[in-house]
């Protein structure tokens, strides 16, 4: 059984708001299958490229329905 916290973030911003989601797991997970789940969810735009400086960010969550 997994258990999750969440932590929402509401400073006045023109476009959006941020939230924190922490998930514990009585097993190991598999980073990839993660990231694959997150890809495949509806409603979820995965946005994890910290390496090109590419992250969620309200600018490029404007206009769109899905969670970034």
């Amino acid at each position: 059984m997994a258990t999750y916290s969440c932590t929402a973030v509401r400073i006045p911003t023109y476009r959006a708001h941020s939230e924190s989601i922490v998930i514990e797991t009585e097993l190991p997970v598999d980073v990839d299958a993660a990231r694959q789940a997150l890809e495949e969810a509806p409603g979820v735009k995965l946005v994890d490229d910290t390496a090109n400086d590419k992250y969620p960010m309200p600018l490029t969550a404007t206009g769109q329905e899905d969670v970034e």
